[in-house]
């Protein structure tokens, strides 16, 4: 380390010690410090290169609140990385229970139980908090809960909330313990299934084509906007294996935070010969439409590759989906993408025809909210969006479109709230002959189509640059 590098750590970590009455900071070695409370532990790392790493867990659900790399150079930018895991490691004093939501018919015997439960609970010193409500709200509510628990008058939703909640733990509450308001009983049965759900979770296996054996040195950052917050999910290729691979976790992504990407992977890495971006808004050209993220006609890919050195593509993340998607299978050459955020009617498409990908002026193509003031609906689709039946009528409306302007063979749909295929068949029958209606192909998690289409479109991009200089 550099003296320069040496001084700047060496005021950051007087920055970080200082005392602060809502955690308490314990230093293992010199490059090792741990911030601990009562509701939440951090981590602060400093690597080679002078690599630091900020991580936030909250301890009762083990869930990763903030996850971010950055390289030690600037000392303002350094603080207010800190000054931000700061406030959200505090924040997470507000909600440190495990969160566990009750649900029956109506509400109100869930609700007498959730009382009696949170009472329990104190008296036990357990860090859990018990709500109820009726079943109709929990798919609006359910994403701020740790536990969905049912009551076995509303068990035939189970499978319903087992669909839309995949990455929360739902359980029927059985009879016996709910005829009897066993507050012991149940508290331990979620005790012992949260324990299982961490030690059982599973990840997603990279897809990977032969084509990309002799693919350079690529740098690919794939965004998705989560009900929790903005994930970036970072990937280093070589020969189309991934050599590294990390994901950064915050309430919002800025720019700032692509540089702090770059420098990370750029002091551990050379000789990297193309940067493949991909995330939501209207993208052309480099430039990127998406207001509420600060991103107002930015030129992402002139500032990255301003900011690096390197050749950088910049694509939208549903039209990358469905290049990756239409790339790794041989049966259609015609599909569409529909990536239906939970909570959010504003939806947006993939179009890929002839296994090319459309984008139209200036990127509109697949941009389908501009529809959705024109469409008639049977409420209010801002609210109707977080219940299935109303989540239904919306995506189906929106593949009606599709399918009556496009034809496609095939449409690759990731919507939470409407998992069941047969149920969107059947109401597309109502509309639409049936030897019309392509094939629906559930997605549960479109990440790897996202990584796979912006090495694919970047690779292209590349071509054509290096063509374009000959």
């Amino acid at each position: 380390m550099s003296n320069t590098s040496d001084s700047l750590k060496k005021r950051f970590i007087a920055q970080i010690s200082e005392p602060d009455p809502g955690y308490e900071m314990i230093c293992l070695d010199e490059n090792h410090y741990k911030m601990t409370s009562d509701y939440a532990e951090g981590e602060i790392n400093f690597y080679d290169q002078d690599i630091v790493e900020f991580r936030i867990v909250k301890k009762e659900t083990d869930e990763v609140k903030f996850f971010i790399h950055f390289q030690l150079n600037d000392p303002a930018h350094s603080s207010g990385l800190f000054l931000e895991m700061k406030e959200v490691f505090l924040n997470l004093k507000n909600e440190r229970t495990a969160r566990i939501l009750l649900c029956c018919t109506s509400g109100l015997t869930t609700s007498f139980f959730a009382q009696q439960l949170n009472a329990a609970a104190q008296t036990l010193c357990l860090d859990y908090h018990f709500d109820a409500v009726d079943w109709s709200k929990v798919f609006q509510s359910g994403n701020d809960y740790d536990v969905i628990l049912i009551a076995p008058q509303a068990a035939h939703k189970f499978k319903s909330f087992t669909d839309v909640f995949r990455d929360r733990l739902v359980m029927r509450i059985p009879s016996r313990i709910f005829g009897s308001y066993d507050c012991g009983a149940l508290i331990e049965m979620v005790r012992s299934s949260l324990r299982k759900k961490r030690a059982s979770s599973a990840e997603v296996s990279p897809i990977r084509l032969p084509g990309f054996d002799d693919m350079p040195r690529t740098l690919a950052v794939s965004i998705l906007n989560m009900a929790e917050g903005s994930k970036a999910y970072v990937r280093l290729y070589e020969n189309g294996k991934i050599i590294f691979d990390r994901e950064t976790i915050k309430a919002q992504f800025w720019m700032s935070d692509f540089y702090d990407i770059l420098d990370t992977v750029m002091a551990q890495y050379q000789d990297i010969r193309l940067i493949g971006v991909s995330l939501p808004g209207i993208v052309n050209e480099g430039h990127v439409k998406l207001p509420l993220e600060g991103f107002d006609n930015t030129d992402v890919a002139a500032k990255l590759q301003a900011y690096s050195g390197i050749p950088c593509f910049v694509t939208n993340d549903t039209n990358a989906a469905a290049v990756g998607w239409c790339a790794q299978q041989d049966q259609y050459d015609n599909i569409v993408f529909h990536f239906q955020p939970t909570g959010h009617y504003q939806a947006g498409q993939g179009i890929v025809i002839n296994r090319c990908l459309v984008t139209g002026l200036n990127s509109i193509a697949g941009e389908i909210k501009y529809l959705v003031p024109e469409m008639q609906y049977s409420g209010n689709p801002d609210e109707m969006i977080w219940t299935p039946e109303g989540a239904l009528e919306i995506v189906v409306k929106f593949l009606i479109a599709v399918i009556s302007v496009l034809g496609p063979q095939a449409i690759c749909l990731q919507s939470d709230m409407t998992p069941d295929t047969e149920q969107i068949i059947k109401k597309l029958r109502w509309k639409i002959p049936s030897e019309y209606i392509p094939e629906i192909i559930q997605i549960r998690d479109m990440k790897e189509y996202m990584f796979l289409g912006t090495l694919i479109l970047g690779q292209r991009e590349l071509i054509r640059q290096t063509s374009h200089k000959k």
